[in-house]
């Protein structure tokens, strides 16, 4: 099952305002595709962990890693920054935390804590060791295959990366994989996902 073939829309109020989050904790002027990434990382903690995406969005693998079709088009609707750099953007919005849930906001956090601090080109370098993205990776090495997108099979969140073969998270996280976690746990994590997707099947029959 890729990305395209859950039921599941968006929440795009949530979006906006984790887009506003990741901007203010950036001095306001955030680069478009580490907000990208920093939501993905949101995202993969989270459905990992309590089996939801946070943000409901559909993912893509593209040349520049996994990305949440949704995100990536709402921060089109930001302004330009205050570097007046077309590829950031900044906001005059205020952040209203009560839109999410408290472990919304723990996915969040950990985005932010482990990797805000890296800049955003060293975020796709980070995320293109994941296996989401990590499959395509011949695919997209070759330059008629640059800008086309392929839809993510949503179920490659719960899988580990093979850290001998991870050469940017050797580099960047010390050969970490900071999303391990026990396998009982993700295999339920796993099995409350697939129940809520068949679930959200019969509503909308």
């Amino acid at each position: 099952m890729n990305s395209l073939e859950y039921s599941f829309n968006p929440d795009l109020n949530k979006i906006i305002q984790v887009l506003t989050l990741f901007c203010q904790k950036n001095d306001n002027d955030l680069n478009k595709v580490k907000a990208v990434k920093l939501m993905f990382l949101a995202d993969r903690y989270h459905l990992r962990k309590y089996g939801r995406l946070l943000s409901s969005d559909i993912y893509y693998a593209m040349k520049m890693g996994p990305v949440c079709s949704n995100t990536k088009d709402m921060t089109k609707m930001f302004g330009k920054s205050i570097s007046n750099n077309s590829y950031n953007y900044s906001t005059s919005g205020v952040y209203n935390s009560k839109v999410f849930s408290n472990s919304d906001k723990e996915a969040l956090n950990f985005s932010l804590e482990n990797f805000n601090k890296f800049k955003y080109s060293e975020l796709v370098d980070i995320t293109h060791d994941y296996p989401e993205w990590k499959q395509y990776e011949d695919f997209f090495m070759k330059s008629e295959n640059k800008k086309k997108r392929i839809g993510i099979n949503i179920f490659n969140f719960f899988k580990d990366p093979i850290i001998r073969n991870s050469k940017h998270i050797i580099n960047y996280l010390d050969g970490k994989d900071i999303f391990a976690m026990d396998k009982d746990l993700l295999n339920c994590s796993k099995t409350i996902f697939l129940k809520s997707l068949k679930a959200n099947e019969l509503w909308n029959q």
